[in-house]
């Protein structure tokens, strides 16, 4: 008796297994017209993905094919929901390849997320957090000869957050800025392909504070200027090449106070006036 009920229990949990374990799948060739599309019935409080003319959203693995039989993209749906892996192919130069994948959750982008340039070329990387949001690292890359980062940037549950850095070909560093709870807070800084210096200022709060500078691309001092508050509040002074004062002045509270000096290079005046 003990040995008849362990056989039907066996049974029993091989017929659930394999229940459980089967995925409806749907083809979509051009030839059989296969759609699937976004209704909201009047039951439904959201969009809700449906198969062709079916009354009910529909659950199982939607694979898309074009017209050489070469994938197109496959998705996977729960009650009209997108949920779990999703991919996206393309061709270039004959050569099918990945050009998108992810993860969906309760029809929310969540988890990595790549894309491709070409073969083995990734062109973006990123993750999202339960609610579909940026968080933590994302890297673009550039689409030439190598796989080497344009940018580097953070998300805080989809808020810009920490150092955010842009490259040039070949890997320099273009340019920086720092962000905290989505706005500008820190050292924004910009660099020539050389590596020098062109410009900086410091941020706190999205507003510029501080000095402000700027320089030529060899080096030479080209501006400076005073902030406080995001408005220039202090002395100005533009530079020539030569390291010579080209003009200079005083801003109160964003506006033009005093005496401005205009100088020709030999550092003799060549316009003034009062505000």
């Amino acid at each position: 008796m003990k040995k008849m009920l362990l056989v039907i229990l066996t049974a029993m949990v091989v017929f659930t297994t394999e229940a459980q374990d089967k995925v409806r799948t749907v083809i979509k060739t051009p030839r059989n017209g296969h759609s699937i599309y976004g209704h909201k019935g009047a039951n439904d409080k959201i969009s809700l993905a449906y198969l062709d003319d079916e009354k009910t959203p529909f659950t199982g693995k939607f694979i898309e094919k074009g017209w050489d039989d070469e994938l197109l993209s496959e998705r996977n749906y729960v009650k009209g929901l997108l949920n779990g892996d999703f991919i996206e192919w393309t061709k270039r130069g004959g050569t099918e390849y990945i050009k998108t994948k992810g993860t969906y959750k309760d029809d929310r982008l969540f988890g990595q997320y790549t894309e491709w340039w070409r073969p083995n070329h990734k062109k973006k990387e990123c993750f999202y957090d339960t609610k579909g949001e940026f968080h933590g690292k994302m890297v673009h890359y550039e689409g030439f000869s190598v796989e080497e980062p344009t940018a580097i940037q953070f998300y805080k549950h989809g808020v810009r957050d920490s150092t955010w850095t842009w490259f040039y070909n070949g890997g320099k560093i273009k340019s920086v800025e720092n962000y905290k709870n989505g706005k500008e807070h820190g050292a924004k800084l910009e660099y020539y392909e050389n590596g020098n210096k062109k410009y900086e200022v410091k941020y706190l709060n999205d507003k510029k504070e501080g000095l402000l500078s700027e320089w030529y691309g060899n080096g030479q001092l080209r501006y400076t200027c005073e902030y406080a508050n995001n408005q220039k509040n202090g002395k100005e002074i533009y530079y020539y090449q030569n390291g010579k004062i080209e003009k200079e002045g005083v801003f109160v509270n964003g506006s033009k106070k005093g005496r401005f000096v205009w100088y020709k290079e030999d550092g003799t005046i060549s316009e003034e006036t009062t505000f």
